[in-house]
């Protein structure tokens, strides 16, 4: 569920409340020594690129004119990296509340979950350079079709966390989060029905694209990785500890989504209106 705006502080003070209770330290040295080893800092900054990237196109779509300075800045300010890693830590201390986060250090501090966080960013990172998402599609439905044990351990992983469902409908509330944010700025005048009518419309070419991105950013992530890691880190998946990090991490990240989301509509609307003054 995404947090209202006028509701951050008060999840901020109800937070600093409970890490003052006994046990509560020792959690949050827990929690900040995962979020360390998940190299959540740099998840941040990749979040922050993509971000300004995919914003940068959507006032010359809207408007057909270059972005400017004003633009600019104000994506600026939706991608704040220390506000991204703020609410990711918030957010995952909720989300992780009373689980048992030794296994999930155990498994991510180790030199083999250092080695697959690293090799993930790094393949997220690759894929922003121009043509790298087709060229990672292409080579993970090659596997597929040859048979390859990688691409039946990508298609694994994707099954065991419910990657393609959960992603689908983070992108679908995503949109709808967008829409919800221009009607906010005054540039879209249909009612929520018609906002959900068109973003369930989109369904299934979300689910086409979402199908093929997560196998080839998958493949390309962990093709390097040595014999064994993959199985491993699947197992770890498959088991509750690995189940209690998968749902914290869409929890969060898809509320961070949502909050982009509504902020960059409601921005381009409000940008597009002065503009048009």
């Amino acid at each position: 569920m995404t947090i209202p705006l006028r509701l951050r502080d008060l999840k901020a003070a109800a937070l600093a409340v409970v890490l003052c209770l006994p046990g509560a330290a020792r959690a949050a040295g827990d929690l900040d020594a995962l979020l360390v080893a998940l190299q959540m800092g740099e998840t941040a900054a990749l979040m922050r690129e993509e971000g300004l990237r995919h914003a940068e196109g959507l006032v010359s779509d809207y408007t057909g004119e270059p972005a400017g300075a004003g633009w600019t800045a104000l994506v600026g300010r939706i991608y704040d990296q220390a506000a991204i890693e703020t609410v990711i830590a918030q957010d995952m201390a909720a989300a992780l509340e009373g689980q048992d986060l030794g296994p999930m250090l155990a498994f991510f501090e180790s030199a083999r979950g250092q080695r697959i966080v690293t090799l993930e960013l790094a393949a997220r990172r690759a894929l922003m350079a121009e043509g790298a998402e087709e060229a990672a599609i292409l080579r993970y439905e090659l596997a597929e079709e040859d048979g390859k044990e990688i691409a039946a351990q990508v298609q694994q992983l994707m099954a065991d966390s419910d990657l393609v469902e959960r992603n689908v409908s983070g992108m679908l509330n995503a949109n709808l989060m967008f829409l919800r944010g221009l009607a906010s700025g005054g540039s879209y005048d249909d009612s929520e029905e018609a906002m959900i009518r068109d973003v369930w419309a989109q369904e299934e070419d979300i689910r086409l694209d979402t199908l093929g991105w997560l196998g080839g950013y998958l493949m390309l992530a962990y093709e390097p990785l040595p014999p064994g890691d993959l199985d491993a880190y699947i197992a770890f998946w498959q088991g509750a500890p690995g189940q209690a990090l998968n749902a914290a991490l869409f929890e969060t990240f898809n509320g961070l989504y949502d909050l982009h989301s509504f902020l960059l509509g409601r921005g381009l609307a409000e940008f597009v209106r002065s503009e048009e003054l």
